[in-house]
């Protein structure tokens, strides 16, 4: 047995990481802040405005590391040698599937379920 990892194309790949992708987006918002506050004529307002972002950058970078590390354990799927074709191995786990009430999106028989 050996751990793989699924990988993502196109549409699937933008879908599952857009969260990330926000929080880079948000990160990118707070760092241009920073480089704003440098520009403000009052420096106590500067300071504000600097701590405000260096929080927000913080803060929004923790989650985004957080869900980008979850969502790739998330990928990891655990490989299982069997000693059946391809074949009849898809139709039992394609039954186990069924009986268990899961809605099957997609079906390449022998390959992937």
């Amino acid at each position: 047995m050996r751990v793989e990892r699924l990988k993502l194309y196109g549409a699937d790949w933008a879908r599952y990481f857009a969260p990330v992708g926000f929080c880079a987006y948000l990160a990118a918002m707070c760092v241009a802040l920073i480089v704003t506050s440098a520009f403000l004529d009052n420096a106590s307002e500067a300071v504000g405005v600097t701590a405000a972002a260096v929080f927000g950058l913080l803060l929004s970078c923790g989650l985004g590391l957080g869900m980008l590390a979850m969502q790739r354990r998330e990928l990891r799927y655990l490989t299982v040698p069997t000693a059946f074709d391809p074949e009849s191995d898809f139709e039992l786990i394609a039954q186990l599937s069924r009986g268990l009430g899961w809605q099957l999106t997609y079906e390449q028989p022998g390959r992937r379920l």
